[in-house]
């Protein structure tokens, strides 16, 4: 009797079965492994695994893979910016990234396999960071683990994976906004304009120009930074809210006064952190929390606002293009791995990110061996035209540079632009504290808008104890992305200890309460 129950299953998959009924199977699978073992067994059920493989692969990866979600948000915020740029037109503006979410509207195979390349290229990264140098939690000093102990590593590199995907949904959402200077500017009806300098070259009048963006605004507006930054903002909070699982295991934390919690329980002023549309406290940790991922991603793939580190003052990032890009201010690798091929989207991912905002094509190592610093090659994706008529070249000396956004004017807007630029204290007095720069303007005003924070004054100043900043000391460690739950991990104690020294952060040991903000002065880079 079994034995014909068997045979009759075997003939209902084989030959009879409906095609949905085995689809919503494959798609139940627990892996691609599952998935490919039963589409194997037969021509029937192959033919609709065949059919159907985008779908399955969605419901499978999904599950199977780290933040899937996220990576095809970014996969169709990307290729906005690509299509733009093979138009020669801006990209969009103001867009939410929720519209282009799985939720909205289920990928094709195309965009799945373009998934997948922004898979293997966030795995590439966790491999780069594993090999930097920086401040890791005592106990792994000490016992020569890898960034977690072997069975807690699939939760760090998850983190990773998260605040990378976010990252590239940043870059691809913002592109337009921080395109939007240097494309208006090369239809301006003044000369001096149209036809920019080079970046050292900038003098008022260009400063003036820029000034009137968000983005290349020293002193822009509340209203003019929500119609730029609000869309990516409202879509951050809400992804980071809606992770349930993440809210009940700080909430626990906070409710135990265990890990994270502590530095919040230790501080000696009121901790300022406040969701601004209301929420617990502790789902304004997470929020912080995950912001500040986010933020350290960007400044270890280049173009933000870190100095590097201790040893050789360069950041160990992990994104290096060729010396065609011009401004840049990281290191130069003329590799052949940096030369244009014909588009593999699990060879060479197009991605956006944020710093440059230009669609690049990513070539991707086969193998990341230990024992030497290492970087992934980037290029752009699309051959930008804007170049002066007696230009022959793509970095034309002492031009303004090609391939670029207005990022690669910060450093000089920030500098020379005679915009208040430095940190006054409670008295009135001048001091020497930078305010953060403009490549951190996006951070600022999520900190702002939805936790009512700010960085503290010294955060970018020049530490006379140590010979670094604040920032740069977050930047090398790799502690907010640790482990809080490890027994004798110790936080960051703001009477007693470094950042350097805390086994675990979360990123509001450098905030504070955004009102009142203090006043700002103009400091020339003579008097730095």
């Amino acid at each position: 009797m079994a034995a014909r129950e068997t045979t009759a299953a075997s003939a209902f998959f084989s030959n009879s079965a409906p095609a949905e009924i085995i689809a919503h199977i494959l798609g139940l699978c627990k892996s691609t492994r599952d998935v490919l073992a039963l589409a194997s067994t037969c021509r029937h059920i192959y033919g609709i695994w065949q059919a159907n493989t985008a779908a399955t692969l969605w419901s499978v990866w999904l599950r199977e893979l780290p933040h899937f979600g996220d990576a095809l948000t970014a996969v169709r915020l990307t290729r906005l910016v690509v299509d733009a740029e093979c138009q020669g037109i801006l990209p969009p503006m103001g867009v939410s990234p929720s519209e282009y979410s799985g939720l909205a509207q289920r990928p094709d195979f195309s965009e799945i396999q373009a998934v997948f390349g922004f898979h293997r290229l966030a795995r590439a990264l966790v491999t780069i960071f594993r090999i930097y140098r920086g401040y890791l939690p005592h106990d792994l000093e000490r016992n020569d683990y890898d960034m977690e102990a072997p069975d807690r590593m699939p939760e760090w590199e998850s983190r990773l994976h998260r605040a990378i995907y976010r990252i590239l949904v940043a870059g691809a959402a913002l592109a337009g906004a921080y395109n939007e200077p240097l494309f208006l500017a090369e239809k301006h009806g003044d000369p001096d304009i149209r036809c920019l300098p080079g970046v050292d070259d900038l003098g008022d009048k260009h400063f003036s120009f820029f000034a009137q963006f968000a983005v290349s605004n020293m002193e822009a507006s509340p209203e003019s930074e929500e119609a730029v930054f609000g869309p990516l903002g409202d879509w951050l909070l809400e992804s980071i809210l809606s992770d349930e699982h993440a809210k009940a295991a700080i909430a626990k934390r906070f409710a135990q006064g265990r890990g994270r919690s502590k530095h919040c329980t230790s501080r000696e002023d009121d901790c300022p952190l406040e969701l601004t549309g209301g929420g617990t406290h502790s789902d304004a940790h997470l929020v912080t929390w995950e912001l500040m991922q986010m933020l350290w991603v960007y400044e270890h793939l280049g173009r933000g606002a870190w100095k590097g580190n201790d040893e050789d003052n360069i950041p160990q990032v992990a994104i290096r293009r060729p010396s065609s890009y011009s401004g840049t201010d990281v290191e130069q690798d003329d590799s052949s791995e940096a030369e244009e091929t014909v588009q593999d989207p699990l060879k060479t991912p197009l991605v956006v990110f944020m710093g440059l905002f230009k669609a690049e094509k990513v070539s991707l190592l086969e193998n990341i061996s230990q024992g030497r610093r290492h970087h992934l090659q980037a290029c752009l994706a699309v051959h930008d035209n804007r170049k002066t008529e007696d230009s022959d070249s793509d970095s034309e000396e002492g031009g303004f540079p090609v391939g670029e956004s207005i990022a690669v004017t910060f450093n000089r807007l920030f500098r020379d632009s005679g915009r208040p630029n430095h940190i006054m204290d409670s008295s009135g007095d001048e001091t020497e504290d930078p305010i953060a720069p403009p490549q951190l303007k996006f951070f600022e005003y999520f900190l702002r808008r939805y936790l009512g924070a700010r960085f503290v004054d010294n955060t970018f100043g020049e530490d006379f104890e140590y010979g670094t900043r604040p920032y740069d000391e977050f930047m090398k460690s790799f502690a907010v992305f640790s482990h809080d739950d490890v027994a004798k991990r110790a936080p960051y104690y703001q009477a007693t200890s470094e950042i350097r020294n805390a086994d675990f952060l979360e990123g509001s040991e450098m905030l504070t309460g955004w009102a009142p903000p203090p006043e700002r002065y103009y400091r020339g880079p003579d008097e730095w």
